[in-house]
């Protein structure tokens, strides 16, 4: 038996210790009402990552929107490129990236550390408006700067060192106190969200090379800096770290899906839980059981997930396609809320129009289940310029298998559509999924983020217009409404 450790104290027992989920456009036709249209990507190419130092873990392979569940790993946003390395650092070196900002929406660097024996909670972390560039290069993602801009270079320092007082710019200290005087094994993922149309995962930029120095002086680039840094970097890596420490075996997830009748854990309405620690992700599970009294002991505090971005704040809920209607599970999912302001970055605009929007970045993906992250994957997922939304800023999105896809349910109609999927949660209920909902780096002011809850239970009360509403209903239903819904 694993136990999951609450605040104050607290232990839960559970079978195993959970981990968190982690993560050429066509322009449509305007959106119903004068509100926003929608963009369509198609193809993001990877591109070549010809590199000792990075390694792409195929989290994301081929066209966008395509089912890639063998290699899906980490659960992350198929709008998205992830670029992972491991390596060794000694007592008073350095790593020092050279790097171009990518053309995209977001970029950042996050290391990972180990928390009681667990690895994979996020470290230290600069993302990209935090990085100062080169002399004479442009940073891209501050608001008002050219997005265009060919001189785009920036420099960053990894330091085996503990942060100090008074950290240098474009620094990621790793180190832990103690430990400095010995190599550290230190972890990092290059995340890039959504390149602009047409540039391939990089965001149409080489990815950052490697300068390693020595607590000597000596200096090593390319192969070279690989060799000394013991690197150790890729899919292989990730995957290992991922088996060895899974979310909830399949055996245990199996037993708590089904320790109240289905379609438990998902409910009618949707519930939608903040994402605090790995520990609260047992919530959904205990709801509506013999073991609801245990949710109460469950922690609160607001942890770093398995392999996330401290940028990010998550929602997520379990839906089933029985509820509805319709006794054959052709269900649909109907959901709808405000979309947060963001940046239009795409349709390669030129100039970053970010200043004074809610978020960076928002989404919505489907998952499956926590169980065994390693072989996890989601069907499909869609970001916010894929999202058509009406004057007054409101998004619908189907959710359905493609068969049962409304004929309205399109770009044209002011309607999103996101693809269920069959794999289910791949342990035995092919209807039921989980609906994982991302925003990054929320502003301070918009006091209906996702990262503004901070008690459980207040989602709705604190998001208000943003918490989606579901509404379970049939394909016939739905067309009923029209184009103009």
């Amino acid at each position: 038996m694993f136990s999951l450790r609450g605040g104050g104290g607290v232990r839960i027992t559970a079978r195993a210790a959970v981990v968190a989920l982690l993560a050429g456009a066509v322009a449509a036709a305007a959106a119903p009402g004068g509100g926003t249209p929608a963009v369509a990507p198609g193809f993001m190419p990877r591109g070549p990552v010809n590199t000792c130092f990075w390694r792409d873990p195929q989290i994301n392979p081929g066209p966008i929107d395509q089912l890639h569940q063998e290699n899906n790993l980490a659960g992350p946003d198929t709008d998205t490129a992830y670029y992972y390395t491991r390596f060794q650092l000694p007592p008073g070196a350095t790593v020092v990236l050279h790097g171009e900002y990518p053309h995209a929406r977001f970029m950042s660097y996050t290391t990972y550390q180990p928390i009681d024996g667990v690895s994979g909670f996020p470290g230290a972390a600069l993302y990209d408006t935090e990085i100062r560039p080169d002399r004479g290069s442009v940073n891209p993602f501050k608001p008002g700067a050219r997005r265009d801009a060919v001189k785009r270079a920036y420099t960053i320092t990894v330091s085996g060192q503990v942060p100090p007082a008074n950290p240098a710019r474009n620094t990621l200290y790793v180190g832990h106190a103690g430990m400095t005087g010995q190599s550290q094994l230190v972890e990092m993922i290059l995340r890039i969200y959504r390149p602009d149309r047409g540039y391939d995962g990089p965001g149409g930029v080489p990815l950052p090379d490697p300068t390693y120095r020595t607590a000597n002086a000596a200096t090593y680039t390319g192969n070279a800096a690989c060799a000394h840094l013991h690197n150790q970097s890729g899919e292989a890596e990730l995957a290992k770290t991922e088996r060895a420490e899974e979310a909830l075996t399949p055996a245990a997830y199996r037993s708590l899906r089904d320790s109240a009748p289905a379609p438990h854990p998902a409910t009618d309405p949707v519930r939608w839980y903040r994402y605090f620690n790995n520990q609260r992700l047992l919530e959904p599970f205990f709801a509506g059981t013999s073991r609801a009294s245990l949710i109460t002991s469950l922690p609160t505090n607001i942890i770093g997930g398995y392999y996330s971005t401290p940028s990010n704040a998550y929602l997520y809920g379990y839906v089933d396609r029985t509820i509805g209607p319709d006794h054959d599970a052709h269900n649909i999912l109907v959901l709808r809320a405000k979309m947060p302001t963001h940046p239009h970055t795409y349709d390669r605009e030129s100039v970053n129009d970010g200043a004074g929007t809610q978020v960076r970045f928002w989404s919505i993906c489907n998952y499956g289940s926590i169980a065994r992250p390693a072989t996890r994957a989601n069907s499909a997922c869609l970001f916010d310029e894929r999202v058509p939304t009406d004057r007054a800023g409101y998004y619908t999105i189907v959710v359905s298998l493609p068969k049962d896809r409304p004929r309205n349910a399109t770009d044209r109609c002011g309607v999103a559509w996101m693809n269920w999927g069959t794999a289910g949660d791949g342990q035995g209920r092919a209807t039921l999924d989980l609906l994982f909902i991302r925003e990054q780096l929320d502003s301070p002011s918009f006091t209906h983020g996702i990262d503004k809850v901070t008690t459980p239970d207040t989602e709705q009360h604190v998001m208000e217009a943003y918490y989606p509403k579901g509404t379970y209903m049939t394909k016939a239903q739905f067309q009923k409404r029209g184009c103009n819904a």
